[in-house]
C-alpha cells in the first residue's frame, strides 16, 4: 500500500467475510485499522456504493450479512451499474477444487449486471455473467494446483485480463529410487509433500530429504504410496472423465437420496467436515 500511495494510485476496497470481525455485521473490520493512514484508499464496508470510473459504472458491494442484507439488496435491485464488484457466496459455484457451494444466494439476483466480479471463493470460475476471480495466492493445500493471479480491466476495450501468479506456496514431489539431490527443486518457503513410490535405497532417500530441508521449506511431510494395481490403457479409456463426480457433489447427492430428516442440516455439517479434512 505504500507503493500504491507513492504512485498516486487510488484504491477502492470492500469488506469481505475475513476482514469483518463479527459474523452478523461489517461495522468492525480490519481495513479501517490497517488502511486508515492511506488517503488514497476508499473503504466500502456496509452499504453498496456506485462509482463511475473511465466511463463505466461500478457498484461496489461488501460482504452481505443479516444487518445490511435488506438495504444492500434494495440497492442491487435498483442499480443500473455496468459491473458489480462483490464478495458473494453464490450456490452452485466452485469454492475450491472438489467443493461446490450448496448454501448461498442465487446468481439470478444479479443477472441484470453486464458483469459480476466476486471474491470469496478461492477457485476461479465463470457462469453466465458471474465470474469468480479466485484468490491471487495459495493459502491452503485446497488451493494447490489452481491457477492464481490478479486481474487488469481495460474499460476502453471492456477486456478483463488475468495476470498469472507464478509463485506457489505448496509443492508436491514424487520420489522414486534413482532420483538424486539434483532432482530437488527450489522449495524455499514452501509447504512440501513428498509422495514416495519406492525407496529401496534408504540412504539415497535420506540424502534426497536432507537436500529438501537444506533449501529451507516452510514445512515438509512424506506420503507413502502403496501400489495396489495399475490400470491398463483400455481401462482408462473406459472411464468417462467428464462425468466423474467430485467428492462434495457425491456427498450432496447421497444426502438428497438417502436422508429424509433435516437433509439441509446434515448436508451443511458433512460439507463443513469435508472442507476441514482437506485443509
Amino acid at each position: 500500500f505504500d507503493r500504491l500511495k507513492a504512485e498516486g494510485i487510488q484504491v477502492i476496497a470492500i469488506v469481505g467475510n475475513h476482514t469483518a470481525y463479527y459474523e452478523d455485521t461489517n461495522s468492525l473490520h480490519t481495513l479501517d485499522h490497517v488502511l486508515s493512514d492511506y488517503d488514497n484508499v476508499q473503504v466500502i464496508h456496509d452499504i453498496p456504493k456506485e462509482i463511475e470510473i473511465y466511463g463505466k459504472s461500478f457498484l461496489f458491494l461488501p460482504w452481505i450479512n443479516v444487518s445490511n442484507r435488506d438495504r444492500a439488496m434494495e440497492i442491487v435491485a435498483e442499480s443500473r451499474a455496468d459491473i458489480l464488484c462483490s464478495h458473494l457466496q453464490l450456490k452452485g459455484f466452485v469454492m475450491h477444487r472438489g467443493s461446490v457451494c450448496v448454501n448461498g444466494m442465487d446468481a439470478k439476483d444479479f443477472s441484470h449486471f453486464d458483469r459480476v466480479w466476486s471474491g470469496h471463493f478461492h477457485s476461479p470460475s465463470s457462469e453466465n455473467n458471474v465470474h469468480y476471480l479466485g484468490s491471487p495466492t495459495e493459502t491452503t493445500w485446497a488451493d494447490y494446483g489452481d491457477v492464481k493471479g490478479f486481474h487488469v480491466y481495460t474499460p476502453e476495450t471492456d477486456n478483463l485480463e488475468m495476470i498469472i501468479n507464478p509463485f506457489g506456496l505448496h509443492r508436491r514431489i514424487r520420489y522414486n529410487d534413482g532420483m538424486t539431490i539434483l532432482d530437488v527443486p527450489d522449495v524455499e518457503g514452501q509447504f512440501v509433500i513428498v509422495d514416495v513410490e519406492t525407496k529401496d535405497d534408504v540412504e539415497a532417500f535420506r540424502d534426497f530429504m536432507d537436500a529438501i530441508y537444506a533449501k529451507q521449506p516452510a514445512d515438509v511431510k512424506t506420503h507413502e504410496i502403496s501400489k495396489i494395481g495399475v490400470l491398463s490403457d483400455s481401462s482408462l479409456e473406459a472411464i468417462d472423465i467428464e462425468n466423474v463426480e467430485d467428492t462434495s457433489k457425491a456427498i450432496v447427492r447421497y444426502i438428497e437420496e438417502k436422508v429424509e430428516r433435516n437433509p439441509e442440516k446434515v448436508k451443511a455439517k458433512l460439507l463443513k467436515y469435508y472442507k476441514e479434512a482437506i485443509n
